[in-house]
């Protein structure tokens, strides 16, 4: 099946371009309309600060958030607006990098989000990182229930790998990991 950008219906690409605003606006913590490093580190400095994370652990959780950055290629100084995160998007699912690229994100996404590191995330792990992004804890319970697919209330890594991938390949606006990442952008 391909997912690319030019084999979808206007429909499919409205729904994709959804998510990737989606992704877009969680990313872009300071809400001044570009994705940066900075907001990374900020993101970043959310997690310590509402998951009460010290030592070890906010050392760990900055780490990854940093690896995260160099995967993608964020520098600082570098700012990419709404269209040119679709554009870059669109332009690694058609070099075919992403999936690597993606898979590598993120499953350091997920050592993020683990901050205790026993290889599962809770629903009060996931509900920090929902807060961090800005979705809001009010929002976490359903999505952590769409990515816990087989309901033993933890989400493991490969759960949570093949929900975060089906975000960004899925097409089906009824797929539970139209919700990875909070409810979907207008």
């Amino acid at each position: 099946t391909c997912v690319t950008m030019a084999c979808l219906t206007d429909e499919q690409k409205a729904f994709r371009i959804r998510k990737l605003k989606t992704r877009f606006c969680t990313l872009d913590v300071n809400g001044n309309g570009y994705v940066t490093s900075e907001d990374y580190d900020e993101l970043a400095k959310r997690f310590i600060e509402r998951g009460k994370l010290a030592g070890e652990q906010a050392t760990r959780l900055k780490k990854a958030v940093q690896g995260v950055c160099d995967i993608i290629g964020f520098r600082p100084g570098v700012k990419i607006n709404l269209e040119q995160f679709i554009q870059l998007m669109a332009d690694t699912e058609e070099k075919d990098s992403r999936p690597a690229t993606g898979r590598e994100a993120m499953s350091v996404l997920f050592d993020a989000v683990d901050t205790d590191a026993d290889g599962v995330i809770s629903l009060k792990e996931f509900e920090v990182y929902f807060d961090a992004m800005g979705v809001g804890k009010k929002h976490a319970k359903a999505s952590f229930n769409a990515i816990d697919s087989d309901s033993d209330g933890r989400i493991s890594r490969d759960e949570f790998m093949s929900t975060a991938l089906d975000f960004f390949n899925s097409t089906d606006p009824a797929h539970p990991s139209a919700l990875f990442f909070g409810p979907l952008a207008n």
